[in-house]
């Protein structure tokens, strides 16, 4: 998920600004949050599919198609310079590297 202040909010609001939607909006700042409140509500996210199809959330969620696709969201790995990842982050780290590069 994109960060809650980042542009790419921004150009969602201008995209869907024509829609009548419900204007409430609550903030989650990490993944777990936001899956618990739509799981416990009637609330609407932006959360990858992906993610939705885990076996988890599968169950629980559904991937809602829209008239005008939402534009695609971008990602950045950042590390520090000076600083080798341990085993656990290094292996994460090549995993978001392998799924960003595969073809869709």
């Amino acid at each position: 998920m994109p960060p809650s202040t980042s542009s790419y909010y921004s150009l969602l609001e201008q995209l869907y600004s024509g829609h009548s939607l419900p204007q409430v909006w609550v903030t989650c700042e990490n993944l777990i949050a936001c899956t618990s409140l739509v799981t416990q509500s009637d609330f609407l996210s932006i959360i990858s599919s992906h993610i939705v199809n885990t076996p988890i959330l599968s169950d629980q969620l559904v991937v809602l198609v829209l008239v005008t696709p939402a534009p695609q969201a971008i990602f950045y790995l950042v590390q520090r310079k000076d600083h080798q990842l341990g085993p656990i982050s290094a292996y994460l780290a090549q995993l978001f590297r392998d799924f960003s590069q595969a073809p869709r």
